[in-house]
């Protein structure tokens, strides 16, 4: 588990990916580099505003297309995986069938 990751998704059906990410966290520009060099075809697709928390640090949500490296739901969840263990994420949606992921 890497540092400042709370929780990962994934959804094979989807091919997207949602990451939750802490307001020190990665830009989404890493995080497709990151994948993209691991196997994946990932664009960014959205990069939201930061979230306030009452009791936490700002946060953002970020929007990843996956088009390519995901052929079932082991590589899904494969791509969530690597997605959660990377520092300043807080939490990874990876879906199969949009081919996207969400990052927090």
């Amino acid at each position: 588990e890497t540092e400042g990751v709370e929780s990962a998704e994934v959804s094979f059906e989807d091919k997207t990916a949602a990451v939750q990410v802490a307001a020190n966290g990665p830009e989404a520009t890493e995080l497709a580099a990151m994948l993209n060099d691991k196997g994946f075809k990932v664009e960014v697709l959205s990069e939201g505003a930061p979230q306030s928390e009452a009791s936490a640090q700002p946060s953002q949500e970020i929007m990843l297309g996956i088009s390519e490296g995901m052929k079932c739901g082991g590589c899904a969840s494969r791509a969530q995986r690597l997605l959660a263990e990377t520092e300043g994420v807080e939490s990874a949606e990876v879906s199969f069938e949009d081919k996207t992921a969400a990052v927090q």
